[in-house]
């Protein structure tokens, strides 16, 4: 192969509109490497990002996929692991005559860290993998492949020295040069793994498994920094609107505009505190706080436990709007567990920074994966494998923007999944402020592997990282918990122990408005059925104008709203009015109903109304929602969940006497099948019978307050298996997955042992052992499979748009499908639904799911919505 052939070698080819685009090879391994050596220089990846990038496509010089790319034949094989092979067999053998054995297996782990990511840059792989009942090294597996594929295709092996003469041509440095410097930045990191492990366990081999996450962790950071740079540059070479990345003057810009916006907010506090009341003073006081701390807590994990009505939302936007400005960073990430929250929060934060800047991200729209259900055969897309990287990789969402506003199950997903948009955006997660709003929302199971993460994000990639709440949980507990969050960072800072607030004001007097009551009995294990509750609250409108009641599942929502419909008929001289709230409900049109209930109650607590308001709800309203009922009625979840729901409870502190949460069990609630229920529930019942073991038959006043750091106690002991997240049908976890991964690696050391006769076989001869795919298949933040489905209400302008977008540019799709997000339902078995949804396509690509107006009610939204209603 000469220079002038190799630099006619295509990557990627397109004919668009009858007029044909080509890529060459050189272009997009320049692109991609300049890219990825951008990104990893931010964290001390270099040299290994900018390897990565120019080797990851190589396989794409043979001839087989020089014809695949020209269309000449229909497949050309595995083109990844080439760049992998010339890694371990080409650089790898120009060092290793010089090194000593230690060196030497210093080198092999190094070079797992590069070969992993080019291998699997296409799809997430098992490094151990079970073939046809025989355990195998699956790296070594595609390595030996490849290196046959490579005797076959002579012309691979001849386009290393022009490839290394590229690299000299773009980066002044050979190949080796960049391996070799690339060494030097995993051997800092290594040691840094080592000392950040040491910290985050107290056994020596809870540390190993925590500097194993680390490592696995590491290597999917590398694999997001090479997607992100390759699939920028596969799908916006030719495209005429390329995807906007923000350079550091323009985000430096925007959060100074920002930051002033929020600072004259607080102006406007501090002048009008002095008329305003204690409580106003008090929220500008932690505010201020907070604001002083963004300069002292430049890296690290830090807590922001404000108590309900004190303002975190703003004061937790002013905190990381200063720290951004001071410490340049990237973007900034409000992260919160609930919709509602979102919803609401997100046209808060909008109202007082803009929305020039910012972007609100909480479902999938767009599909993520060919439909495989039998009813929509008819719908399967024949796609055009040429590009590995479709169009529609161009409308998921890549967290550009400098302000995204999104879920926990969005970051989890990033954190953990393994789609391509997933795995892209972790790398942009480097040097941002990340705000998780409603922390103690985690699910238990998922405890260890964010703890992990959490740390990693802080002390590897420059992140800083607010838990924000009410109800603050013992992630940071090195007695309860093998692997604690290690929170605060500066050693010789007040905030070494992680509070940027004072305890002196978050403990104030003025938060205390409410009064808890039991309605469980004696051992808490009373029941309450519809008949029971309808006759508590019908007691309780006598002499209160406004009631939430917040149950765990949609279909006991149902319930107990039809039961109150029918009370409210017969008691006609009461007036009252009833508000179903539940996720069957698309965004926009929970927070329209969320509005009115407000509107409502403030008619209430000034005089101006005098009918009762009753709103059924599930957990959706509980946390965050600025809203302000006279009584609460809970069922029993866990104590900070009951907490949480009495901050709906006499919010303002307006009452004459403080508000009432009465906490129940419901007969109606099918949970016994939800792991997570069943757990807090029984947590919250031992510490409520630990802390009042003399509890009245019928209704007793309690302090919930009181129990909640017994409850996580209770919690996190009593089920440490679950911390793991176990997966039951594999008899494994999925933390066992991405650190030690032992029981693979017994079943590898038993079908590859020398010798059968020798206890435990042979040892594995590389350190990478993690499940990676495995684990991203078997991780959900909620267990729930759901789709996204677009909803038809009042959106009907937007939906026309939608449809008379297809034929124009995919960027104009795109901003369409970004308005219509808040426009969308999730439902859990699509079968149900094939007679009210639509298929929307563009140029042979499924976008997403359009719901017939016939499946959604203007009452109850998804008419035909499932039970279960958790973390959205």
């Amino acid at each position: 192969m000469e220079y002038k052939q190799a630099d006619e070698l295509l990557a990627h080819k397109e004919i668009i509109k009858n007029k044909e685009y080509r890529q060459y090879l050189k272009n997009h391994l320049y692109n991609t490497a300049v890219y990825a050596k951008k990104i990893g220089s931010n964290i001390g990846l270099k040299y290994m990002g900018t390897l990565i990038g120019i080797l990851h496509d190589a396989g794409k010089a043979s001839y087989s996929w020089q014809q695949y790319i020209n269309r000449s034949i229909s497949t050309a094989g595995d083109h990844s692991t080439v760049g992998g092979y010339y890694i371990q067999h080409f650089l790898y053998p120009e060092i290793k005559k010089d090194i000593s054995l230690i060196e030497a297996k210093k080198y092999s782990l190094y070079n797992e860290f590069l070969i992993y990511p080019i291998l699997a840059h296409h799809g997430l792989y098992d490094v151990i993998k079970n073939e046809n009942s025989q355990h195998k090294y699956w790296t070594h597996v595609r390595m030996e492949n490849t290196g046959k594929s490579i005797l076959q295709h002579p012309e691979l092996k001849e386009f290393f020295p022009i490839l290394n003469e590229w690299s000299k041509q773009w980066f002044e440095q050979s190949l080796l040069d960049i391996y070799i410097k690339g060494y030097k930045e995993f051997l800092l990191w290594q040691t840094k793994m080592q000392e950040i492990a040491s910290k985050s366990a107290g056994k020596p081999t809870d540390k190993m498994t925590a500097y194993d996450f680390y490592c696995g962790t590491a290597v999917r950071l590398l694999l997001s920094i090479l997607k992100e740079a390759d699939i920028y540059d596969s799908v916006n070479w030719c495209m005429d609107k390329k995807q906007h990345i923000y350079d550091q003057d323009e985000t430096l810009t925007a959060w100074h505009e920002m930051n002033d916006k929020i600072e004259n907010k607080y102006k406007e506090y501090h002048n009008s505190n002095k008329n305003d009341g204690k409580i106003n003073s008090i929220r500008t006081a932690l505010a201020d706080e907070a604001f002083n701390a963004a300069e002292d807590t430049p890296i690290g994990c830090y807590t922001l436990p404000m108590p309900v009505g004190a303002g975190k939302t703003m004061t937790a936007l002013r905190y990381a709007l200063r720290h951004s400005m001071i410490f340049k960073n990237k973007r900034i990430l409000y992260v919160t567990a609930f919709l509602a929250v979102l919803e609401q929060n997100a046209d808060e934060i909008e109202k007082v920074i803009g929305t020039e800047h910012v972007f609100e991200h909480h479902s999938n729209v767009i599909i993520e994966n060919e439909i495989s259900m039998d009813c929509y055969d008819n719908f399967k897309i024949n796609q055009n494998n040429e590009n590995e990287y479709d169009k529609r990789n161009y409308l998921k969402e890549s967290w550009e923007e400098p302000f995204i506003v999104t879920t926990l199950v969005q970051l989890s997903n990033t954190l953990f999944k393994g789609q391509s948009a997933c795995l892209r955006r972790f790398s942009k997660l480097i040097d941002t402020v990340i705000i998780i709003d409603e922390i103690q929302s985690l699910p238990v199971r998922t405890i260890y592997l964010f703890n992990l993460i959490m740390n990693f994000l802080t002390h590897f990639m420059g992140v800083t990282i607010i838990h924000c709440t009410a109800t603050l949980p013992s992630l940071g507990d090195a007695n309860a918990l093998i692997y604690p969050c290690l929170y605060g960072m500066r050693e010789k800072s007040r905030y070494i122990r992680g509070c940027i607030v004072p305890a002196s004001l978050t403990q104030n007097e003025v938060f205390s408005r409410v009064k808890f009551y039991s309605l469980m009995g004696s051992r808490f294990e009373t029941v309450t059925n519809t008949k029971r509750l309808i006759d508590y609250l019908g007691q309780q409108l006598q002499k209160e104008k406004s009631i939430l009641v917040i149950v765990n599942t949609r279909a006991a929502v149902k319930t107990i709203y039809n039961a109150v419909q029918e009370y409210l008929q017969c008691h006609e001289q009461l007036g009252g009015e009833c508000y179903y709230l539940t996720t069957n409900l698309c965004a926009v049109h929970r927070l329209k109903r969320i509005n009115k209930i407000k509107l409502q109650l403030n008619k209430i607590r000034n005089g101006q109304m005098n009918t009762p308001l009753i709103c059924i709800s599930t957990r959706l309203i509980e946390a965050g929602i600025n809203i302000d009922f006279d009584v609460v009625y809970r069922s029993l979840t866990s104590i900070d969940s009951v907490l949480q729901a009495a901050g709906r409870c006499n919010r303002e502190g307006k009452r004459q006497f403080k508000g009432k949460v009465f906490v129940f069990l419901y007969q109606a609630e099918k949970t016994d099948k939800i792991t997570t229920f069943r757990l807090e529930q029984e947590a919250a019942k031992e510490t409520l019978r630990c802390i009042y073991p003399d509890a009245a038959d019928d209704i007793c006043e309690i302090d919930m307050q009181q129990c909640l750091d017994m409850y996580y106690a209770h919690l996190y002991t009593k089920n440490k298996d679950v911390l793991n997240y176990p997966i039951r049908q594999k008899n494994d976890t999925i933390m066992n997955w991405l650190t030690t991964n032992n029981v693979m690696a017994a079943k590898y050391n038993r079908d590859n042992s020398l010798d059968k006769h020798i206890p435990g076989g042979v040892k594995t001869n590389f350190k990478l052992r993690q499940s990676f795919k495995m684990a991203a298949q078997n991780f959900e933040l909620i267990d729930n499979k759901q789709k996204t489905v677009i909803v038809q209400y009042e959106n009907n302008d937007l939906i026309n748009e939608l449809l008379d977008s297809i034929e124009d540019d995919w960027e104009d799709v795109k901003i369409i499908l970004q308005k219509l997000q808040r426009y969308t339902v999730n439902i859990y078995n699509l079968q149900k639904y094939e007679n009210y949804i639509q298929p929307v396509e563009k140029e042979g690509y499924l976008l997403c799911y359009l719901l017939d107006k016939n499946a959604y009610d203007e009452e109850f939204g998804l008419i035909k919505g499932e039970m279960n209603d958790w973390i959205y």
